[in-house]
């Protein structure tokens, strides 16, 4: 059961995407 690290990683790569968005 990782689920826990599932939604811990897509929450992540959701903030760097919008991190990047922002840079850009």
């Amino acid at each position: 059961m990782h689920i826990h690290i599932f939604i811990y990683f897509s929450k992540f790569s959701l903030n760097r995407s919008k991190s990047i968005r922002i840079l850009e």
